[in-house]
């Protein structure tokens, strides 16, 4: 019998062509257009988080757990911990995985009666340029090497603000890890331009020998910092380092590092959300319209059936089987369209307006191009929310249905 009534609806459904063909659109462009902003919004947040891991603060850091901030520059990791902590990463095999060692105080440079505080960063040469995109933009001279003892590499807007260029000799002050003053001459050796406000305006690099030498007294650091090739290992990289290393030492991730940017994603995504759920509801809404509509011109069909003896189930039947064939048709489609587009624009990119390039440095954080996440689970919320209040939308004209008798079916035009 079932077969019977679907025959009859998916008869209706080709039957009422304009009909169908509208509420059919409408449903289509609703998925489509919701897919396509998951997708696109999904790059977006992939963006930014790359931004964030990629051009200074990788995806996790292995510290002290005492350890907060600048002001705890004495909390540092020792030789020891920095051993364990580079035998244990080498263990790890899902992905290839690249470390540096950093130590960050804060800097006072003295240049042309000038004055300013920022980050200062003693590095590795050898394996920063595996962490961080100011080795690779670098606009004037060249990055440290392992000769540049004497030496910082500062961002281009901090090199502004001092007037000064490559070859010059500036005066910086820091503290040692027992708050005493460390001052001495440095040669700028290089300037770099990345598109990082913080880093081009706030933070200088020096010879992590001159860190140990000089200011931390040993082979300590602040922090190993690493980055993954494959980001979605990340969690399991982080439980790895924690079951493998001592109490003592904290393994963060990037967001725990920078809360505030991920509360920031997490709103926009949560803003999204809702704008989701109103344009269904919307839609939703209209479709209920559209249906009642439908059935009560089709009141006087139902009535006649009921007289010769049709039980108001089968009636119910019909309308489901019309809705299911409408909505899967629709929703489907969208779907397929939208896989497809995502999947283009997952190769190619999308370039972001108003981007451009200046001496080949991008003036972004990483690149002026999003690229859509065709893995995102995020994907499905669309299509699932549509198909569910799609056939939602039934229920209202069922009441109705139920609420009438054949006599006032049949006498209801």
């Amino acid at each position: 019998m079932l077969k019977t009534i679907f025959k009859i609806a998916l008869r209706n459904v080709l039957r009422r062509k304009l009909q169908t063909v509208l509420l059919s659109f409408m449903i289509f462009i609703t998925t489509l257009a919701i897919f396509l902003m998951v997708g696109f919004q999904s790059g977006s947040y992939q963006l930014i988080e790359n931004s964030y891991t990629q051009v200074f603060n990788g995806d996790i850091q292995v510290r002290n757990a005492a350890y907060n901030d600048i002001e705890d520059f004495d909390k540092l990791i020792t030789e020891e911990d920095i051993t364990l902590i580079q035998s244990t990463l080498a263990k790890f095999t899902q992905t290839p995985v690249f470390s540096t060692i950093r130590y960050i105080n804060f800097g006072l440079g003295d240049f042309n009666d000038k004055n300013y505080a920022f980050q200062l960063v003693g590095v590795e040469p050898s394996t920063e340029p595996n962490l961080s995109i100011a080795a690779s933009h670098i606009i004037s001279g060249a990055f440290l090497d392992e000769k540049s003892y004497n030496d910082v590499v500062m961002g281009v807007d901090l090199a502004a603000f001092f007037n000064i260029k490559v070859g010059d000799q500036i005066v910086l002050m820091t503290t040692d890890i027992y708050d005493s003053f460390v001052i001495d001459s440095f040669l700028v050796k290089g300037i770099y331009q990345t598109g990082d406000a913080t880093l081009d305006k706030n933070t200088a690099f020096i010879h992590r020998n001159y860190f140990n030498d000089n200011i931390a007294y040993g082979n300590n650091a602040t922090n190993i910092t690493i980055k993954l090739k494959d980001t979605s290992y990340r969690n399991n990289l982080k439980t790895f380092l924690q079951k493998n290393l001592p109490s003592h030492l904290a393994v963060l991730t990037w967001d725990e590092i920078l809360p505030s940017i991920k509360q920031t994603i997490q709103f926009q995504f949560m803003m999204s959300m809702f704008f989701y759920v109103l344009l269904i509801t919307i839609i939703s809404f209209t479709l209920i319209n559209s249906m009642m509509l439908a059935t009560l011109k089709r009141m006087p069909e139902f009535g006649i059936y009921s007289s010769i003896g049709l039980n108001n189930r089968y009636f119910k039947w019909i309308l489901f089987f019309e809705n299911f064939i409408l909505c899967t048709l629709s929703v489907g489609l969208a779907t397929i369209v939208g896989l497809a587009i995502i999947y283009h624009y997952s190769i190619v990119g999308i370039p972001l307006p108003g981007i451009t390039q200046e001496k080949g440095v991008p003036l972004t954080l990483i690149n002026n191009v999003i690229y859509p996440n065709l893995h995102s689970p995020l994907l499905l919320v669309g299509p699932l929310l549509v198909y569910a209040s799609v056939m939602l939308a039934i229920i209202p004209p069922i009441i109705r249905l139920n609420r009438a008798n054949p006599v006032q079916a049949i006498t209801s035009n």
